[in-house]
């Protein structure tokens, strides 16, 4: 029995696909993990853009109140 496939609410064997419907598949598969890894990568760069922007604030207000926090 072959790899199945999910598309909405029918599974379709992979084996089945013709040559171009398997490159497709191959493509779509990519497209999903590279726009896995990207969401990752935006959820990493996020916390590092709250963290300097939490430092620059620590950094200004100890400039103001002219204590080292």
């Amino acid at each position: 029995m072959g790899t199945k496939i999910r598309i909405e609410d029918a599974e379709y064997s992979i084996d089945d696909l013709s040559e171009n419907g398997k490159f497709r598949l191959a493509l779509f598969k990519f497209s999903e993990q590279r726009l896995h890894e990207l969401n990752n990568l935006q959820a990493v760069l996020q916390r590092a853009k709250n963290s300097y922007l939490e430092v620059l604030r620590k950094e200004v207000l100890a400039d103001k109140a002219g204590i080292l926090l």
